[in-house]
């Protein structure tokens, strides 16, 4: 993906697929910047790139802590996803370029740093490991595991599961598929019909 140190350098969202540690699988958005006090004709457009932030599980905002503003750029984040009606979502705060910060392990040491927050340097790869489990047990909140079972006339849904599911356990029964599954609430939902109690 192009990446420059200049304003607007991207300003359309680029989609990833990632697996995590448990072979679960997500999908990350990058969106655009934000900006303070960006002119008015550009607001719209600004805020149509984020629509993605509405509508996401889970949100990771990235934090430049080598730039001296940034508790004021945070500010000006928790702002605009107030307005676009996003700011409720559940977030992990990744304080990014920490490999830039003078003293960067005593600054770590004396930190009062929550379960929600972590230090890393994207540039470098630093804690982005770490920074993918707070992913992975995150994301486990909102999930549950269920059973399914699927007839064979209707296996079009089953790509559903398997692309937005962590399998534990799938046989092939006489009346259909029956699947042993984690999956995401939202997925749950779609799939209700199909729902067995074990």
């Amino acid at each position: 993906i192009y990446a420059k140190d200049q304003l607007f350098a991207t300003l359309d969202p680029t989609t990833r697929k990632v697996a995590l540690n448990s072979g679960k699988e997500i999908l990350i958005t990058d969106t655009v910047g934000f900006i303070k006090k960006l002119p008015h004709y550009l607001v719209e457009a600004f805020k149509s790139t984020l629509e993605e932030a509405i509508y996401a599980d889970l949100l990771i905002h990235v934090v430049d802590i080598s730039n001296n503003m940034h508790e004021n750029q945070m500010a000006v984040v928790d702002s605009v996803l107030n307005e676009i009606g996003a700011s409720e979502n559940d977030m992990i705060i990744a304080y990014n370029k920490c490999d830039k910060i003078e003293n960067f392990d005593i600054v770590k040491a004396n930190s009062d740093r929550r379960s929600n927050e972590i230090y890393i340097s994207a540039f470098n790869k630093i804690e982005i490991n770490s920074l993918l489990e707070i992913i992975e047990t995150e994301s486990s909140k909102e999930s549950s595991i269920i059973d399914l079972l699927i007839p064979y006339s209707e296996g079009s849904s089953l790509p559903l599961v398997h692309e937005n599911g962590k399998i534990i356990e799938e046989t092939y029964a006489e009346n259909g598929i029956q699947i042993r599954v984690e999956l995401d609430n939202i997925t749950i939902a779609k799939l209700n019909k199909y729902l067995i109690n074990i």
